[in-house]
């Protein structure tokens, strides 16, 4: 079934590139005069090099985490988390495919441990991108930027898109938009004809609001094609600990289709309960064992591993306590001489 899916999908994307009239003018009545086989292969080629689609993006060899962290991201080798170096290890350790789950608190660098751990993925998997899903269009949008300044740090170039309803009006996307023509040097291009509703998740890296990835465990029209924007990347899914129980059985059937297409999938989060991060992890494999114990926190789970557990960074913070009557007025007062300067 999984491959038929597939195959379903990448008809239907031939289809639509093969009668596309901008890439394959038709011809004059005039000039049909029968079978010309040397013809159709320069129409062909021709039809091809208008449509400018990119060569396939290949992940470079992942280095260590005292190389990789600086390089990517600007980080110093001896700043960057154990937290974050154990993602690339778990990474490296699950041998191109599973499922791998972040917990741990904001500000602990969870999503450059995410981009750092899909470069191996996706090298040891042959995936050729990255699908990076987020709860709301404004979060969507904040991760946009930091995912394409990544992305121009890779060594080859790369097609990125957004996936939202209100993708169009947002000025960085709508500056990367190049029609029919892809630039070999590094860095990321949005190329024209990967946008819209149904075509912008078939770029090779991809940011989009959590619903894009969602609607592919929907019965739903060209539902194949969901699943063909998923297929062959590194699908990474943050804040999942925001997410409803309506939409976490979504989640659940995607994932069903993910495992068996085994695509490599990472998860973010800030905490999770023990029920959640075991069904998530059975619903990806279930032939697995899924151990029942509290791992500890902050924790990193992956299938066929054992979880490993990190210390908190010792942040210390001061807090002032002002003790106010139980009054409105006195309460109206404070916040006004409080937020005179905003």
């Amino acid at each position: 079934m999984p491959t038929l899916v597939l195959l379903s999908a990448l008809v239907i994307v031939a289809d639509w590139i093969a009668s596309n009239p901008d890439f394959f003018p038709l011809w004059n009545c005039s000039e049909v005069r029968g079978p010309d086989e040397e013809a159709s292969s320069r129409r062909v080629k021709e039809g091809w090099a208008r449509l400018g689609l990119p060569p396939r993006w290949t992940a470079p060899h992942p280095g260590s985490p005292a190389e990789t962290f600086p390089a990517r991201f600007g980080i110093p080798a001896d700043k960057v988390r154990e937290v974050q170096a154990g993602a690339v290890e778990v990474a490296r350790a699950m041998q191109g495919s599973g499922l791998m789950i972040i917990e741990a608190p904001m500000g602990m660098g969870k999503t450059e441990a995410a981009l750092a751990a899909a470069e191996v993925l996706a090298h040891d998997s042959g995936a050729h991108g990255v699908f990076m899903a987020l709860p709301t269009q404004a979060t969507t949008d904040a991760m946009f930027g930091r995912v394409r300044r990544w992305l121009d740090r890779l060594p080859t170039g790369a097609t990125l898109s957004l996936a939202h309803g209100k993708a169009h009006l947002n000025d960085e996307y709508q500056g990367l938009i190049r029609s029919g023509f892809f630039a070999t040097e590094a860095g990321a291009v949005a190329h024209d004809w990967l946008r819209g509703r149904k075509k912008s998740g078939l770029a090779e890296f991809v940011v989009g609001t959590i619903d894009q990835v969602l609607f592919a465990g929907l019965k739903s029209r060209h539902v194949m094609l969901r699943h063909l924007a998923l297929a062959g990347k590194v699908v990474v899914i943050d804040e999942v600990h925001a997410y409803d129980v309506y939409m976490s059985r979504y989640l659940e059937r995607v994932l069903q289709w993910l495992g068996a297409y085994r695509v490599p999938v990472i998860l973010l989060s800030a905490t999770l309960p023990d029920e959640r991060r075991i069904r998530l992890l059975q619903a990806y494999d279930p032939r697995r064992q899924v151990p029942e114990q509290h791992p500890g926190y902050p924790a990193i789970s992956a299938t066929g591993q054992t979880p490993r557990t990190f210390p908190l960074p010792d942040r210390r913070v001061s807090v002032a306590l002002d003790r106010l009557d139980d009054d409105l007025e006195t309460l109206a007062a404070y916040l006004r001489t409080h937020l005179r300067d905003g």
